[in-house]
């Protein structure tokens, strides 16, 4: 099984996690990883692993990164017809889907656990099955794993604007910025065919 990361180097609080998965990943030549500073940077990135056959996906970022990631792959087909096992490190500032998913706190332990699964032909007994929403909002689609009624995507991008670096990130940040009202129209979502 192929595997190939994701590395979102702005997601979390917590830039010693980057460093220590970068230094991880040289212990694991075999995985393919590719290295993003930004939403734009997505697209190219995923290209780069869709050419190398990557079977196995990894995640590591929030839920932005992940919604940007699904939105490539099933909109964008950026994988062509096939899509990947996907598979998601709680590494971001706002972290919903990973923490629904049981993964643990450290993004480093994480990856190596689904590493050595691959390579004992273990996956399988690690694979969840679940259902991606289609949101369309002014002509666009998104794809993601939460449906807030775009507050949730509006909350993160206020705490990301409003609140320093590691500090109320994450959750919490996110649920003071919607709680305090970080309202919008509300788009029409479905599942994806």
């Amino acid at each position: 099984m192929r595997i190939g990361l994701l590395n979102n180097l702005r997601a979390g609080s917590n830039k010693d996690q980057v460093w220590r998965l970068l230094q991880k990943l040289r212990e694991y030549p075999e995985v393919l990883h590719v290295e993003t500073d930004s939403a734009g940077a997505v697209p190219e990135a995923l290209s780069d692993l869709s050419r190398q056959e990557v079977d196995l996906l990894v995640v590591n970022g929030g839920d932005g990164t992940l919604a940007h990631a699904l939105t490539e792959i099933l909109e964008h087909r950026v994988f062509d017809d096939r899509v990947p096992r996907i598979a998601i490190l709680r590494g971001g500032r706002t972290n919903m889907t990973a923490i629904d998913l049981g993964c643990g706190r450290d993004p480093v332990r994480g990856l190596e656990g689904l590493i050595h699964a691959a390579r004992a032909g273990r996956i399988e007994e690690r694979t969840e099955r679940r259902d991606v929403l289609r949101c369309e909002f002014g002509g666009q689609a998104r794809c993601g794993m939460f449906f807030g009624g775009g507050v949730i995507h509006r909350g993160i991008d206020v705490v990301h604007a409003t609140f320093p670096q590691g500090r109320a990130r994450g959750v919490f940040g996110s649920t003071v910025v919607v709680v305090s009202g970080a309202g919008c129209t509300p788009p029409r979502c479905r599942h994806p065919a």
